[in-house]
Parts: structure tokens; sequence; C-alpha cells
């Protein structure tokens, strides 16, 4: 993970194997999804990538996406149905099954902004490798 203290230098998160990701394979990720897509460290939920359209939807350039958590970015940390992100990227973030199944997609409604206009997505969160590491790709 990058430095908490937000140094731009540390744009390296380590591996479980000890190399570093670099966050431009995430970003080069994120680019090719035309649709709004976020990827965020499955423990902290720090967003590490996001794409054009993300930032346009969001209303965040890239690199204050990329300060934030994705609780975060809502006015508020929970789902239409009540269910915190925290416990929906959780659930989307556990192992794949023994039997070789796919990671689970969590899908959820989450009322970004309140009042009027307000903004209210459809989103999904999926467990992904990418670059040898588990990530959260979010759209």
């Amino acid at each position: 993970m990058g430095d908490r203290r937000g140094d731009p230098s540390a744009d390296d998160r380590q591996s479980s194997s000890g190399d570093a990701v670099p966050t431009g394979i995430l970003r080069a990720f994120v680019e090719a999804i035309p649709t709004p897509t976020l990827v965020c460290d499955p423990d902290t939920l720090t967003i590490r990538a996001a794409n054009a359209p993300a930032a346009d939807l969001l209303g965040h350039d890239r690199g204050t996406l990329t300060l934030m958590g994705l609780p975060d970015i809502g006015e508020n940390d929970v789902t239409v149905s009540g269910e915190s992100i925290a416990e929906v990227a959780a659930a989307a973030a556990r192992l794949p099954r023994s039997d070789g199944a796919d990671a689970p997609v969590e899908r959820f409604e989450w009322n970004l902004r309140l009042g009027s206009p307000g903004l209210r997505v459809d989103g999904a969160l999926h467990a992904a490798t990418i670059a040898g590491d588990e990530w959260l790709v979010g759209g």
C-alpha cells in the first residue's frame, strides 16, 4: 500500500511475495474498461486506481479518488438495503470457493448523494487478481 501520510513516492504496494505492484498496472487495467471502474485494496478499501468515467460520475478527479477509501465516496457508508459498504466489500473479497467457482460478485445499490438531485448507483464488487495480487474491482 502507499504511504498513509500521502507521500506520492510511496505509490506502490508490497505484494505478499514482497514485490511492489506498480500502480501503473492498475491504472492501465481500469483505463481499458469503458464504464466507471475503481480498484481498491481489499484490506483497507483504499482506492488505488479509477478511470475517467468513474471520476466523472463521482465528481472527483482521479488523483483525489486515490486519496479516498471506498466508503468515503458516498454521503454515507451504507447501502440502500442497510448493509455497510465494508461488509459488502468483505463478502466480495472472500477467497474463491474450494470447488473452483469464481469469487462472488457482490451487487448493491448505494445513495452516493442525498437530496435533490441525488445520485443512486447500482454497484458491483468483485475480487480479481491483477499483476499477481488480489484487488477489489468495483463498478
